[in-house]
């Protein structure tokens, strides 16, 4: 989370509003192949739980994560960040979820492709040589299933 994007986000996730009406935040995305400056910044600004890139497992998500990888052949990050609170109360933190789905296993993928088709008619062929089309439709299928394995979907 660096930039400006990532200002915003540390900002709203650290607002009392937001924790008010959110009790668990989560940040998930693509990561291209360890990427080492975001490692790296995690590691500055957090506490990496889970690294399949270092076989870090400090966290019971360790095993149903593991097994995602596995199933989807991707490798995973889980992380805590503390977020900005006021002095003396309990800080809040994000967790986050980082999913190198470059060598994803194509069977869940084309399934995935084949809905979007079915539902919305989306044709992935025309949009197979757009790298960020390609890159979040290879992530999405280990990305829920991810969730799942950290208690945050159905």
């Amino acid at each position: 989370m660096q930039g400006e994007i990532g200002e915003f986000i540390t900002g709203l996730l650290s607002s009392a509003g937001y924790h008010q009406a959110v009790k668990r935040s989560i940040v998930i995305g693509p990561m291209a192949g360890g990427n080492d400056t975001m490692l790296e910044w995690i590691q500055q600004n957090g506490e990496i739980l889970y690294s399949a890139h270092t076989d870090e497992v400090r966290h019971p998500y360790g095993k149903p994560l593991r097994e995602v990888e596995r199933k989807y052949g991707v490798a995973i990050v889980y992380a805590h960040r503390p977020l900005p609170g006021a002095p003396g109360e309990k800080k809040p933190y994000s967790e986050i979820l980082l999913i190198d789905a470059e060598k994803a296993d194509l069977l869940p993928v084309n399934a995935l492709k084949a809905w979007l088709y079915e539902e919305f008619g989306i044709e992935s062929l025309r949009y197979e040589k757009n790298r960020d089309y390609e890159a979040y439709v290879k992530f999405a299928p280990a990305a829920l299933a991810a969730l799942r394995a950290v208690g945050a979907a159905f």
